[in-house]
C-alpha cells in the first residue's frame, strides 16, 4: 500500500516508492493521513522523496498550507502548556502533560505532530497520606470553580480553554476496564507521579513537566488499549509509541526495559503489547532490535484493520450509525458490539467492561 510506502519514507525507514504512485493514488493517501491525523508527519516524506516521484503542484501547495497551520498550531500549544504548568503550580498543584505536547518532544520534528486538546495530569501539592479519589475530589471541586456545570468522570474532568485551547485535567492518566489490572494501573500511576511531576522541560515561552519514558511505556500502551475499545485508535497514537521506543534507550537498557514488562504483566498488557508491536513493525518498519516484546502477528493484524477502518479516535467508523454516536442508549449498543468483536483477543478487558461501566455510574454519581 502506497500510504504505507510514504509513511516509511517519513521515518527514514525507506528510501522512495516502489513505483511513483498515479495522481488518483496521490489522492487516496493524502486523505488515509487526513484520517489518521498524520498530515504534517506524511508531509516530511513528501520533502524526501527524488522530485520525480512527488505529488502534482495541486495537491502539494494546499498540503503545505495545512502543514504551516499544525506547525502554528503547535507552537501556540506550547506556550499553552507552560502557561497551564505555571498555573496550576501557583495554585498549589503539581502538574505535568501528557500525551500531546508531552509526547511530541519525543519525534524528530516535535511541529508537524498534529495536536489535540491539552490533557494535564494534577494533584495537589499535600497529597500525602490521601487516596487518590481524595485528590480527585479536590481537583474536582477547583475545576468547578470555573465550570461549575461540568460532570467529572473516572479520570477526567474539563476545565476553561486557555488561548483558544482546550484542557482536559486528569487525575487519573488513564484506567482499565479489569478490577484488578486497573487497581494495579492506578497503583503504578499514584506512586510514579512524583517523578513524573519533577520532570521538567523547556516548553514554548517557559517551562513544564512531561512524564518519563519508563512511566510513558506504560501509560501510553495503556492509553491505546482503552481508546481501541471505547471509539476506535488511530496510526497517531501508535506512531506515538514508535517515536518513544526508537528515539529513547527504552528497548537497549535491560533494566528498564524489564521493569516495563513486569509492570505490563502485572497490569495484563501483554497481549496489547505483542499486537502493537507488530502494528509498529508492518506500518512503520521498526526494526526489532526496538521492540520490547515478541510481535503478535494474529492479534496484530485484527488491531491495524480496526485502526484503518475507525481511523483517529473512530471518527470515520462507517459501522457506527449518526443515531448511535448522539444518543446513550445508541452508545452503550455500539459499545457492547465492540466488546462482542474484541471478546477473542481481549477477554478478561470485554467481561470486565460492563461491570466497570455500572461502577462508573455510582462512581459518577458521589463525585458529581
Amino acid at each position: 500500500m502506497k500510504f504505507f510506502e510514504l509513511l516509511q519514507i517519513s521515518l527514514g525507514n525507506r528510501d522512495a516508492f516502489t513505483e511513483t504512485p498515479e495522481d488518483d493514488e496521490w489522492r487516496d493517501i493524502y486523505e488515509t493521513s487526513k484520517r489518521q491525523a498524520l498530515i504534517g508527519i506524511m508531509f516530511s516524506g513528501v520533502e524526501r522523496l527524488p522530485a520525480e516521484q512527488r505529488p502534482p503542484r495541486e495537491l502539494i501547495l494546499p498540503w503545505y498550507m495545512v502543514v504551516s497551520k499544525i506547525e502554528k498550531r503547535n507552537a501556540l500549544m506550547n506556550d499553552a502548556c507552560a502557561k497551564v504548568w505555571e498555573n496550576f503550580q501557583k495554585e498549589g498543584y503539581e502538574c505535568c502533560i501528557l500525551k500531546g505536547q508531552g509526547v511530541a518532544a519525543y519525534y524528530p520534528a516535535p511541529l508537524r505532530r498534529q495536536s489535540g486538546d491539552i490533557d494535564a495530569w494534577v494533584l495537589p501539592c499535600d497529597r500525602k497520606g490521601k487516596s487518590i479519589d481524595q485528590c480527585a475530589r479536590e481537583v474536582t471541586d477547583y475545576a468547578h470553580k470555573f465550570t461549575p456545570g461540568t460532570k467529572a468522570s473516572y479520570h477526567h474532568v474539563d476545565f476553561p480553554a486557555m488561548k483558544g485551547v482546550e484542557v482536559e485535567i486528569h487525575y487519573r492518566p488513564s484506567y482499565m476496564f479489569c478490577l484488578t489490572a486497573n487497581r494495579r494501573l492506578q497503583k503504578f500511576f499514584y506512586k510514579s507521579a512524583s517523578e513524573q511531576f519533577m520532570n521538567v522541560i523547556e516548553m514554548g515561552n517557559g517551562k513544564t513537566s512531561r512524564p518519563t519514558s519508563e512511566f510513558d511505556a506504560i501509560f501510553l500502551l495503556s492509553h491505546i488499549y482503552r481508546h481501541l475499545f471505547e471509539e476506535g485508535i488511530g496510526l497517531r497514537q501508535l506512531l506515538d509509541y514508535y517515536q518513544l521506543l526508537v528515539n529513547t534507550e527504552i528497548a537497549s537498557d535491560s533494566e528498564k526495559k524489564a521493569t516495563i514488562l513486569r509492570q505490563l504483566k502485572r497490569c495484563n498488557m501483554m497481549t496489547i503489547a505483542r499486537a502493537v508491536m507488530y502494528v509498529l513493525r508492518e506500518s512503520f518498519g521498526m526494526e526489532e532490535k526496538y521492540m520490547i516484546v515478541e510481535p503478535d502477528e494474529k492479534t496484530g493484524k485484527f488491531v491495524l484493520n480496526e485502526i484503518m477502518l475507525t481511523g483517529n479516535f473512530g471518527q470515520y467508523d462507517e459501522r457506527v450509525s449518526a443515531a448511535e454516536r448522539s444518543s446513550a442508549i445508541g452508545r452503550n449498543r455500539q459499545r457492547l458490539k465492540r466488546d462482542i468483536m474484541l471478546y477473542r483477543y481481549f477477554p478478561s478487558e470485554c467481561l470486565s467492561e460492563p461491570f466497570f461501566r455500572l461502577y462508573h455510574w455510582y462512581w459518577r454519581r458521589k463525585m458529581n
